[in-house]
């Protein structure tokens, strides 16, 4: 076997069956670790070795081209290699402590990202190195350093800087559906080859730059997706592409047989992807792009505008919990089979009348009479193939929509099955490019970050702000304060969070309120019933870089992953 490329060896010495040194015929030295050999390296400066000879594996004796002696004190290290990095995106102002996987790490002597060395970093292991980034802008390659040589640049290492930025609304479009194709399920990039089914413990990686419009500068994405087909109780991870781990973090989570959805923020990856993990059992995953962020050229456009939770739509008769309101109120109420009812935004739950492209909101479905889904769009527009909510019969599920208005002011919801009630809390609106309001703030995706598990400190669950003091489990009719501003690296200037909040180990029905607080609002963010475990993104708006989680009734176990914030 050619174990040197075109030099080959022309000594070599084993004393064990899982170790060998040996010295090839231009003076290079190489050892073997009873599977595959190390790069080789020169040890004696430009004389080369001739010879090599070792008793042991932790010593051995070699002669140079000129005749003198050396001695070794274990195996060589070759030139470092680097083979993944978590995160792959951080601000343009540095700051990001990112954890470089690889090998030959031992010894490092720089870390850069790009031409800019790292402000610090900390050798783990010979496989791992934390660095904290620099300043800097674009997209750069990390290299490590040691006394062996430097990393080569390869697709694994790179690092991109990202700048806050405005939202850009788009009509739902379906990129992704791993399912095979049949009536209902169109050809798209995650089923071309056939199914794509997740099994446990894979990743797919799904494009999305040149999807639905947008463009090579999108930094982050906004998407519902949605999972079925589901053959055990598991969770998805979604995160940006190119990152060697997924982590620690969860977008949805469900039982078996169960198809569910939640909308969800993500960074895109250096390569403008992202990646959806499935921890157990097969599943398919289903993909609806509602937007992005990215530069914009006017400056003022899809800014973000957070308000304190209002509901401004409630099919339901006006009863205890229920006001008088547009959606209960003269010959509207429940939709029914193939039946669509229009929302007005404008002037609602402390919205102008003008000025918004977009708006963020908590849209349930409540007590449908048989499976189904809802569907939210612009008015006036072509109902497109999504889902936004989906349901069993008598179930109450939210979900997170962030949905493109017309210049009407009103959004459309389709029920294609049974008959639903809703309810629609407004989170806040993104502005349309003729003003600039009080409070307006663009958006700085992160790759997921857990600020809050109120679980006891055990495998899976870290010490954290909701647990210092033993389990923070809430209650009935308790409130927990959760501190954003300045927390696991997050900066101090933030006016409102886009969060995936978690509830387990939940004891009987209930809901949660997540508002800024002061008075408790009249909005549910999360619903329940007991056993359950689910997710639902949450846009929340801060005061003074907090924000108040309400638990109804029973006891609950909350997480907050946070993915990304507006300043």
């Amino acid at each position: 076997v050619r174990i040197d490329g075109n030099n080959g060896l022309q000594s070599v010495s084993c004393p064990t069956t899982t170790f060998c040194m040996a010295v090839d015929n231009s003076g290079y030295a190489l050892n073997f670790n009873g599977s595959t050999w190390s790069s080789p390296v020169r040890i004696d400066g430009n004389n080369g070795l001739q010879s090599v000879s070792c008793p042991t594996t932790t010593f051995c004796m070699a002669v140079d081209n000129y005749g003198n002696a050396l001695t070794y004190g274990g195996p060589i290290q070759g030139s470092p290699v680097v083979t993944g990095i978590t995160p792959s995106s951080g601000p343009t102002t540095g700051g990001t402590s990112v954890t470089i996987t690889g090998s030959n790490f031992s010894g490092a002597t720089a870390v850069d990202f790009g031409s800019n060395p790292a402000t610090s970093f900390t050798i783990n292991s010979s496989t791992s190195i934390t660095a904290t980034s620099p300043a800097g802008s674009g997209k750069v390659d990390i290299t490590v350093t040691t006394s062996s040589g430097v990393s080569s640049v390869v697709s694994a290492d790179a690092f991109v800087y990202i700048s806050s930025n405005p939202y850009h609304s788009l009509t739902p479009t379906r990129i992704c559906d791993t399912r095979v194709v049949q009536t209902g399920v169109s050809l798209n990039e995650c089923n071309s080859g056939g199914a794509k089914t997740l099994s446990s413990g894979t990743v797919l990686d799904i494009p999305v730059v040149g999807q639905d419009s947008i463009p090579s500068n999108a930094t982050a994405v906004v998407a519902n997706v949605t999972v079925t087909n589901t053959t055990s109780a598991g969770y998805l991870t979604v995160f940006p592409g190119g990152e060697s781990t997924p982590p620690t973090a969860s977008n949805l989570n469900w039982a078996s047989g169960g198809t569910v959805a939640n909308l969800v923020t993500v960074a895109l990856g250096p390569n403008g992807d992202i990646e959806a993990y499935n921890f157990e059992g097969s599943a398919d995953v289903i993909v609806d792009i509602a937007g992005y962020y990215g530069p914009d050229t006017t400056g003022n456009a899809g800014l973000y505008v957070p308000v304190t939770p209002s509901r401004i739509c409630d099919t339901r008769p006006v009863q205890v919990g229920v006001v008088s309101n547009q959606c209960n109120s003269g010959s509207n109420g429940p939709i029914g089979p193939g039946q669509t009812l229009t929302v007005n935004v404008f002037s609602q739950g402390g919205l102008p009348g003008s000025g918004i492209s977009a708006v963020a909101l908590n849209l349930t479905a409540i007590d449908p009479t048989s499976p189904g889904y809802l569907t939210l769009y612009p008015t006036g527009g072509t109902l497109p193939t999504v889902s936004n909510v989906n349901f069993a019969a008598n179930q109450i599920v939210p979900n997170r929509v962030i949905v493109k208005l017309t210049s009407s002011g009103t959004i459309s919801i389709y029920n294609p099955y049974g008959t639903t009630n809703i309810a629609i809390d407004i989170n806040g609106y993104f502005t349309d490019g003729t003003s600039t309001p009080t409070g307006a703030s663009s958006f700085m995706p992160i790759t997921p970050t857990r600020i809050c598990d109120t679980r006891a400190i055990q495998v899976g669950v870290s010490s954290n702000q909701c647990n210092s003091g033993g389990s923070g489990t809430l209650s009935t009719s308790s409130t927990k304060v959760i501190q954003v501003s300045s927390i696991d690296g997050l900066p101090s200037n933030i006016t409102a969070v886009v969060a995936n909040v978690t509830v387990t180990d939940t004891t009987s029905s209930s809901f949660l309120s997540l508002y800024p607080g002061g008075n408790l609002p009249t909005v549910s963010d999360l619903n329940w019933v007991q056993g359950d475990t689910l997710a639902n993104l949450a846009q929340i708006t801060l005061s003074s870089g907090s924000f108040s989680i309400y638990n109804f009734n029973g006891s609950v176990d909350v997480i907050v992953d946070v993915e990304g914030y507006y300043q």
